[in-house]
């Protein structure tokens, strides 16, 4: 698509970003750049941004906007974190106190347990860590706000690709309107994928298979980012597979 296209599509969703701004993110490669297409109108070449690019660039917007204090230099660190959800990347359950029943059996909730998709350490090629360049008094400070901008990336590119769906099934269908999802409107995105490898008890590698928005958020809620695992032609929340896991001492 042209840039102006871009920038369209981009305020349709209520994401003012400039030419200008668009084109210095491309070039210092905070979104996919375009690349050089002969339309064959005899006028030349033209700019043309993949649809990757329209994504990345509103969640760029979304991760600037969302505190005070986030900078372009935390993207790259973000961007990549939360494309490694994606291949089966760093994802923790944070695991609230374990009951027993009246009969000595181990319960535990699943709505319970939380999700944590921000690693405890990103070490650089010079030896720093990237952690620290997050705003925050405190390291718990800075995963917290660090794992809520991962999360707050991946639910803008579902909202993105939600908003793309229903414009190609309205086109299918001779219609000029259809449903946008608001980036400021909050989601339940779920991210599906297929256990390939167990190394241990509770642990598991991933390989991703799709992204989907599975319904909204009660008004004022932030986000939310659910991991499914398909198997047997089913979709299971991993909490439960993992509540489970616990409850009968697995």
């Amino acid at each position: 698509m042209r840039i102006e296209e871009l920038r369209k599509r981009l305020l349709d969703i209520s994401v003012e970003s400039s030419v200008k701004t668009l084109r210095r993110w491309g070039k210092n490669g905070i979104i996919t750049d375009h690349q050089e297409n002969v339309p064959g109108t005899g006028r030349g070449n033209y700019e043309d941004w993949p649809e990757k690019a329209l994504e990345e660039a509103a969640a760029v917007w979304a991760v600037l906007h969302y505190k005070k204090g986030v900078t372009t230099k935390m993207i790259e660190t973000v961007k990549e974190s939360a494309s490694l959800v994606g291949p089966g990347g760093f994802a923790t359950y944070i695991i609230p106190p374990v009951t027993r029943s009246l009969k000595g059996v181990r319960e535990i909730k699943y709505t319970d347990i939380k999700l944590q998709l921000a690693p405890p350490d990103i070490i650089a090629p010079d030896g720093s860590n990237e952690i620290e360049k997050f705003p925050g008094k405190s390291r718990e400070e800075k995963i917290q706000l660090f794992d809520e901008l991962i999360k707050k990336w991946i639910a803008t590119v579902a909202k993105v690709q939600y908003t793309r769906e229903q414009e190609q099934r309205a086109r299918k269908a001779g219609k000029s309107s259809y449903h946008k999802w608001p980036l400021h409107q909050g989601a339940i995105v779920i991210v599906v994928h297929r256990r390939i490898y167990q190394p241990g008890p509770r642990s598991w590698f991933w390989q991703f298979e799709s992204l989907k928005i599975g319904g909204r958020t009660e008004p004022g809620e932030p986000d939310t980012i659910l991991l499914f695992e398909r198997a047997d032609g089913k979709e299971t929340d991993t909490r439960k597979i993992l509540a489970e896991s616990i409850s009968f001492g697995i």
